[in-house]
């Protein structure tokens, strides 16, 4: 069994915070339909070197946004499909990269 550690979650609260706030994106509508779009972005996440070290660095976050009708792939939900969506519900499925702690 793993534990994350105090500084494990504040770095990646803090890279979710940099991103946020360095983000540099430029979104244009695709051609297919009013809901496609495409947005890419970078961003910069300051943390720990590694788990508990007192070295801090700064680090490149890309991000990416894209959805063509039903599929999407963005660097926060990964790669999939909506199969059903509507104001309060979304269903599909997706893939997702994690990285370890």
């Amino acid at each position: 069994m793993t534990r994350t550690s105090r500084y494990g979650k504040r770095f990646a609260a803090g890279a979710c915070a940099a991103a946020a706030l360095a983000m540099i994106s430029a979104a244009s509508p695709a051609q297919a339909g009013d809901d496609d779009y495409w947005t890419l972005g970078a961003g910069v996440a300051y943390g720990p070197e590694f788990l508990g070290s007192d070295e801090s660095e700064f680090s490149p976050v890309p991000l990416v946004a894209v959805k063509y009708g039903h599929f999407f792939a963005n660097t926060g939900d990964g790669i999939g499909f909506t199969a059903y969506e509507s104001p309060q519900f979304t269903a599909g499925a997706a893939l997702n990269w994690m990285g370890g702690l």
